[in-house]
């Protein structure tokens, strides 16, 4: 995909925040709005309807399952005008909600044990109807989240077991199961999504962990873009400043940035490894990285990346930020408001 149609279609993707914005300023519960389904798969609001377009377990073109456990995914426009559709399976190690019947492909495969990975789906852009589907990424685990980029699909592996832990390209036009290459740039632990700045390069990369950091990985030349350097978002003025329990004080913080050492090691998540505490996310907290608790979602959007935390904030609802990149600052975009629950805007609660 070349550079300007990806920045097409983030700005296509982004351009539903209006509609979203209201969603998230309605008052009333939302399964108050909701029709319930007759096929009880999916209940929606009045004038809205779905169409089922795969199920796991389906046969793909290439022969192949379509794994269990649909996650994260992204939908491109393919060189002759199709849609695309790459998908993430959160599966484990069970072959009964694999792709295959046994290991996979150990020539490709990256771990052949290991049954998650990713299906690519080519859709009718009219109809929706899927014209054919195949294995992209096989032998991964845990398969969460990822994000759009210019080099198609990347895929985020949600653990740190031994040999596991990494971020993966595929593709968007590969018909048929590609080797896995880990971006061993990116690091190694508990990845959840990655947000590229498609000016730069520059990767964003959340950690789905209790007490996980934001990184970033800044490519020597863009031209090449796995190849540089992985650093965590510190808070001017602050070592380990905790996201969760002061953004509400605070408001807007300035963020620098610390170069992360030995980001292929975070420990294989053993006893041993625990008892230690020799984990990626402690040696750059070690440097002064900030604490984010539970990162999950993140997007690119003008010079700003906006990201999740879960778990975040006093009560414990969650938070979302906003970086914006040429200033330098952090803010709370959205938190919770601990007296009703309801959510607040811009840093202020609303009872």
């Amino acid at each position: 995909m070349e550079r300007r149609t990806f920045l097409r279609a983030s700005a296509a993707a982004v351009a539903v925040g209006g509609p979203l914005a209201y969603v998230f300023r309605a008052r009333e519960s939302a399964e108050s709005l909701l029709v319930p389904d007759a096929n009880n798969l999916l209940d929606l609001a009045p004038g809205f309807s779905y169409q089922v377009i795969g199920r796991s377990g389906d046969r793909l073109s290439d022969g192949w399952r379509a794994p269990a456990l649909p996650d994260g995914m992204a939908c491109f426009t393919g060189a002759d005008g199709s849609w695309i559709l790459m998908r993430n399976h959160e599966v484990e190690r069970d072959p009964r909600q694999g792709a295959f019947d046994g290991p996979a492909p150990s020539h490709l495969a990256h771990d052949p044990r290991a049954q998650g990975g990713v299906s690519r789906l080519v859709l009718d852009p009219e109809t929706l109807a899927v014209r054919s589907g195949n294995m992209v990424l096989a032998g991964t685990l845990r398969n969460c989240a990822g994000g759009p980029s210019p080099w198609g699909w990347l895929s985020c592996e949600e653990t740190v077991e031994e040999g596991h832990g990494y971020v993966f390209a595929c593709p968007i036009e590969a018909s048929s199961l590609v080797k896995a290459e880990p971006i061993h740039g990116y690091g190694r632990f508990r990845h959840e999504a990655v947000a590229i700045d498609p000016r730069t390069h520059v990767a964003y990369l959340t950690e789905d962990e209790g007490d996980g950091c934001l990184y970033r990985f800044v490519p020597d030349d863009p031209a090449r873009p796995f190849t540089g350097k992985l650093q965590a978002m510190k808070v001017e003025g602050s070592n380990k400043y905790n996201t969760s329990e002061r953004m509400g004080e605070d408001r807007r913080v300035r963020v620098g940035w610390v170069d992360v050492p030995d980001a292929m090691t975070p420990g294989d998540g053993s006893w041993r490894d625990r008892l230690r505490r020799d984990t990626l996310r402690d040696r750059a907290q070690e440097a002064g990285a900030a604490i984010v608790r539970r990162g999950e979602g993140i997007w690119y959007h003008e010079g700003q990346v906006f990201f999740t935390s879960t778990n975040g904030g006093k009560a414990g609802a969650g938070q979302v930020f906003r970086l914006q990149l040429a200033r330098d600052t952090l803010s709370l975009a959205r938190h919770e408001a601990p007296a009703s629950g309801a959510a607040a805007e811009g840093g202020s609660a609303k009872g």
